[in-house]
């Protein structure tokens, strides 16, 4: 055959493969339709952080006192307060995440207060929310600051001889004089898009997922094709190994390009993610999608049935997703666990991405990265099309 008859062949392949694959309705689930609701689901929640939080208060000292530290908790910016009248109730509604927190005024408050004694006040918070230091630190400023206004009371009313409750009105009338403090602030340093647009990480995290595991998935239908004879037919017609093998890879790379392209589409015009820069953009695609393809190439080589291919695709998916920060950020995990993540290809491919969308970086400036998992991809289509024509010619 010549190089036209080739090319001609191998297109065929690609489009054959390619057709195969876009019938089976799993394949385009996985494909498109899952990762976009992840995308929806992760965005969404990244993004809802409340303008306040919920607070339930139980007030048994029933005091004038208590009131006012619970007009003070309610008047603080951050906080919204809801009345309890029973502890149990109070306590499953935070474990239900109803409210953020919960905070219990004992009996004797202001007995105490009167006294100069010191008083414990129980917050309830629960162990999973990731709100409790701020709900936290809120409560603690709206405590000290009736704390404050108390102390003041009692020191006016142990100075001039009148009754507490005379002193307290005395000290609010004072500090209804007092301007409040004005606080400039100044932001420094770039605002990264992923700080103002909570899916740009969620598109991101799940197109490098999602490409590097149907990439993995798509081994099942390799199997298949071996299994089948489809393989050994196409070899008996003079195409050759070669021509076969770079048939199959060109399906491959065309569905991770065909999944990559959609989720970009869905993140700019959905979502409202800005891709950055092109060129850094579509290599980093390109060589990722590579890098898919030929890790799939490679397991479905050495899978002996399509069910072993899931079986093992699965859960590697899963692993080297979790490892390569692509289900939470290499940021929060020790240095150790961030060198072993960046044995992971994935891990490379977030680095660039967060490079290109959040710092405008271009391709020269994720050369490292790129270059890295050009490594990978060579590494995975060398392995994979040596296992395969050695799996078709024997």
């Amino acid at each position: 055959m010549n190089l036209r008859q080739r090319r001609l062949a191998v297109g065929q392949i690609t489009r054959t493969e390619l057709k195969r694959y876009l019938q089976d309705r799993i394949a385009l689930f996985t494909t498109l339709l899952m990762p976009v609701i992840l995308i929806v689901l992760i965005g969404s929640a990244a993004g809802s952080a409340p303008d306040e939080f919920l607070v339930g208060v139980l007030d048994e000292d029933g005091s004038a006192t208590s009131q006012d530290l619970l007009a003070s908790l309610d008047d603080t910016p951050a906080l919204a307060v809801v009345e309890y009248d029973d502890a149990e109730q109070l306590r499953r509604d935070i474990r239900l995440s109803q409210l953020s927190a919960g905070l219990v005024l004992p009996s004797g408050l202001s007995s105490s207060v009167d006294a100069g004694r010191e008083v414990q006040l129980g917050l309830l918070t629960t162990q999973a929310d990731q709100s409790a230091p701020s709900v936290i630190a809120a409560v603690n400023g709206a405590v000290a600051d009736e704390g404050g206004r108390l102390a003041a009371a009692v020191f006016v009313a142990e100075q001039t001889g009148r009754p507490l409750a005379a002193a307290e009105a005395e000290v609010d009338a004072y500090a209804a004089t007092v301007p409040p403090a004005q606080l400039d602030v100044t932001t420094t340093g770039t605002v990264r898009q992923g700080d103002e647009n909570a899916f740009t990480g969620a598109v991101t995290s799940q197109l490098t997922l999602f490409v590097f595991a149907n990439g993995l998935f798509a081994a099942a239908a390799l199997v298949e094709t071996r299994r089948l004879g489809v393989s050994r037919r196409a070899l008996s017609t003079p195409i050759g190994s070669g021509a076969l093998l770079a048939g199959l890879a060109g399906s491959r790379f065309s569905l991770a390009v065909l999944q990559a392209g959609l989720l970009l589409v869905i993140g700019a015009l959905w979502f409202g993610v800005a891709w950055g820069s092109p060129p850094a953009t579509a290599a980093l695609v390109a060589v990722y999608c590579l890098v898919a393809t030929g890790a799939g190439m490679l397991l479905g080589a050495v899978a002996r049935t399509a069910d072993q291919a899931i079986a093992i695709g699965v859960p590697l998916a899963i692993g080297t997703a979790m490892l390569g920060g692509t289900m939470w950020p290499l940021d929060v995990v020790g240095p150790v666990m961030r060198v072993i993540g960046h044995v992971m290809p994935q891990a490379w491919a977030m680095d660039a991405w967060s490079a290109i969308v959040n710092d405008g970086a271009g391709l020269s400036d994720v050369a490292l990265e790129i270059a890295v998992l050009g490594g990978y991809a060579a590494a995975f289509l060398v392995a994979g099309s040596w296992a395969l024509q050695r799996k078709l010619t024997h």
